[in-house]
């Protein structure tokens, strides 16, 4: 199944899978372990109206000029997501090219052909990260919040911000 043709169905399909399996995430070359939960992902789209130009006020079209994901993922490695929150430090720019960071998805299962995700383009924002705590104010897991733009791909933009494929 190509990205570019995904129906709403197979939309949901991935969306069902996201939520139900356990996934090993990695992050640019680190391994976070086991999330502590399924991921969550939210639409950042934009749409633009295009009018009729006679008149100025029907609108004849609509236009995605903004295709982003906010991925969150809940990690128990509460030392390496401090670490990597810690990366950026006050007058960075968390949208630089050089933050992006490739997000690997692995799902763990018996099956070695599982399809995992990849987020090739995430930028972690990190005034939306959370410590979360458990008893005696101990740290038990971090949600990390990430932007993912679309992926380029051979200085081509893809217009998704992910694949779905086998994770070799």
């Amino acid at each position: 199944m190509a990205n570019s043709s995904l129906s709403q169905s197979d939309i949901d399909t991935l969306v069902a899978k996201l939520n139900t399996t356990t996934y090993l995430a990695s992050i640019g070359t680190s391994s976070y372990g086991p999330l502590a939960n399924a991921p969550t992902i939210e639409p950042n789209v934009q749409l633009k109206d295009l009018t009729l130009y006679e008149t100025g006020t029907k609108v004849v079209a609509r236009k995605i000029v903004q295709n982003n994901l906010i991925l969150t993922l809940r990690t128990r490695d509460v030392d390496a997501a401090l670490t990597l929150i810690a990366g950026l430090k006050e007058g960075d720019n968390p949208l630089a090219s050089a933050n992006a960071k490739s997000i690997t998805l692995a799902p763990i299962t018996d099956t070695a052909t599982e399809k995992g995700f990849t987020f090739g383009n995430a930028y972690l924002m990190p005034d939306r990260c959370r410590t979360n705590l458990g008893e005696n104010d101990e740290p038990t897991s971090v949600d990390l919040v990430f932007d993912c733009h679309p992926m380029v791909v051979s200085n081509s933009n893809t217009g998704v911000p992910f694949t779905y494929a086998v994770l070799s």
